[in-house]
């Protein structure tokens, strides 16, 4: 891995593609985007799944999907992102009109190009970039967005009973050595989310080590990151944050203990 991080994205695309396990089937799909897709290919349309992922994992996800004609995605040559995916559109299609499909602000080269513009549940920067750049454009999703709604979705799930157990913890122990005392109550409210803090921290990590088990899981379908509510990468920043506010708190609670005892 090492190795192929030294070499370069495309080099630990191919890396992670050739060594992770993969099932289609437990990925999140857009159901008003496959809906779409079917009935282009039920119109006669060429319907065309372009990705940046790697090409292994994409045939894929086409081949699950089943109305896709052609597979167009990364390599060991080429990340086909962006721009490079509108070359290799053109390449194929010529002058031919088409319609695009996306959901990112990196798409825009693609949606000024297409003939029809569909962003698919566009975020803040993607609906600027479109309105800035006179794009006309259709906005497809299945429901609107829901801003930090997932994330803290996410904490609740995570521990929640466990954040009752931690604060009746703590009140006791404050209540032990003195409630009367407000310095005690201060570092047994900092160290309440201190714990807790920490504690989801313990269950993103597990969820995120095990993320094929989460979506693959019936009874577990509203989590957000199995439902796709959730983007991997604000998943992901959720780990630093989780992790300051428990080093913070417990330091904290660590430096007011004196007061209290």
């Amino acid at each position: 891995m090492l190795n192929a991080t030294w070499r370069g994205r495309l080099a630990l695309k191919s890396f992670f593609a050739g060594c992770v396990p993969f099932d289609p089937a437990i990925l999140p799909y857009r159901e008003a985007v496959i809906d779409l897709m079917w009935r282009a290919r039920r119109g006669g349309r060429l319907v065309i799944l372009a990705s940046a992922s790697h090409r292994a994992l994409v045939e894929r996800v086409a081949a699950h999907v089943g109305c896709v004609d052609l597979v167009l995605a990364s390599d060991a040559d080429e990340n086909l992102k962006g721009a490079f995916k509108l070359r290799r559109l053109r390449e194929l299609l010529g002058d031919a009109p088409f319609t695009y499909v996306g959901d990112s602000s990196v798409d825009l080269p693609l949606w000024a190009a297409a003939t029809e513009a569909v962003a698919v549940n566009p975020g803040r920067k993607a609906r600027r970039l479109l309105r800035s750049r006179d794009i006309p454009y259709q906005t497809l999703a299945d429901a609107p967005r829901a801003g930090l709604r997932p994330a803290v979705l996410l904490l609740q799930q995570l521990r929640w009973r466990a954040w009752v157990g931690v604060f009746a913890a703590c009140a006791v122990a404050a209540f032990a050595l003195g409630a009367g005392a407000s310095a005690t109550w201060e570092v047994a409210g900092a160290a309440f989310v201190g714990l807790s803090s920490a504690y989801s921290l313990l269950g993103l990590l597990r969820d995120l080590s095990g993320l094929a088990r989460v979506r693959g899981d019936r009874e577990r379908r509203s989590h957000p990151l199995a439902a796709g509510d959730l983007k991997l990468k604000t998943c992901l920043a959720l780990v630093p944050f989780l992790l300051g506010t428990a080093l913070a708190a417990l330091l904290l609670a660590y430096h007011l203990r004196g007061a209290a005892w």
